[in-house]
């Protein structure tokens, strides 16, 4: 429901599909040559179409601890890594195609990795005393590519934020993504996935429900456009230090019922700074102060006096 804007104006944002079929999976943000981030209930999407028997691994358990008929997927313990779940199973990564422009610039990536999708959270801040775990269980993924993406005016890499004050409350955001626009009074599910094109939507992060530090809510000041179906795992940036930065991955929005639309506006998003930390880990993108770039910038000035 956004405004449509040409991909050269946020060159940063791709849309990806899975499973051979030719519909809009999510949105994602380039954060890297080798690095596109998302949102974890987006792979969970590809996942619950494979069969359990086409993996490999013998001790199951509940991702979440959802119900197996809510939008959750059996897995195997196996797959886990420091609490994170890496996904490497061909039937999920061999039909995946990554667009920009929409052309494709990548596909079969590597693997994925769905941040403390192993860990059990318990939730520390949420009021219900039998919260949803949507309400709580990270929605945060990293796609790693198998080569080096072609950077151009409409394939670049935005910045990731280094902590949570990049999403203070009041702070405006530029969401872009490649959800639906469904006519008013329909229903998202009755929108053809061809209608998706790049739009987007300024919002501002707002108080909100309680959520976890590694969520924060927005919202279109304006209450006129909110993010729809192909949007989540979409980001939303904020220009830091002269630089597009991440800041925000969608996770969730209303969009779904033409009944809640006009309302409900609130959209929530894992907070990119939280992460910062365990991006530096997995994918080498790191801030200035992680132990990680000081150890290079010691090597750097070393081998510099070294030479000299």
């Amino acid at each position: 429901m956004g405004t449509e804007v040409k991909p050269s104006k946020a060159p940063w944002a791709v849309q990806y599909f899975h499973l051979g079929k030719h519909y809009a999976a999510c949105s994602g943000t380039i954060i890297s040559s080798r690095h596109i981030l998302t949102a974890t209930h987006c792979v969970q999407g590809a996942m619950k179409n494979i069969p359990a028997e086409h993996l490999i691994g013998t001790d199951i358990w509940q991702m979440g601890g959802r119900k197996p008929m809510d939008r959750s997927i059996v897995r195997y313990r196996t797959y886990c890594k420091n609490g994170h779940y890496i996904v490497t199973d061909p039937d999920i990564l061999e039909p995946m195609e990554i667009q920009s422009n929409y052309s494709r610039i990548s596909i079969s990536p590597e693997r994925i990795t769905l941040f403390y999708a192993c860990s059990g959270r318990i939730p520390d801040k949420t009021r219900d005393k039998n919260p949803y775990p949507s309400s709580y269980t990270d929605d945060f993924a990293i796609i790693h590519l198998k080569e080096d993406l072609k950077l151009s005016d409409t394939v670049q890499i935005a910045c990731v934020a280094e902590d949570i004050s990049a999403n203070a409350v009041g702070t405006m955001l530029d969401y872009y993504g490649y959800g639906s626009n469904p006519p008013k009074n329909v229903h998202s599910v009755n929108v053809t996935w061809d209608t998706y094109k790049l739009r987007h939507e300024t919002i501002q992060v707002h108080i909100g429900n309680v959520l976890e530090d590694y969520y924060f809510s927005a919202k279109d000041p304006k209450n006129k456009m909110i993010a729809c179906p192909g949007d989540s795992g979409g980001g939303s940036v904020a220009t830091i230090n002269g630089r597009i930065t991440v800041v925000g991955v969608l996770c969730r929005g209303s969009c779904h019922d033409p009944d809640t639309r006009e309302n409900a506006k609130i959209e929530e998003y894992a907070a990119v700074g939280w992460y910062s930390d365990v991006i530096c880990e997995d994918t080498g993108i790191c801030k200035i102060s992680s132990r990680f770039n000081l150890f290079l910038l010691f090597v750097w000035i070393t081998l510099g006096i070294y030479f000299k």
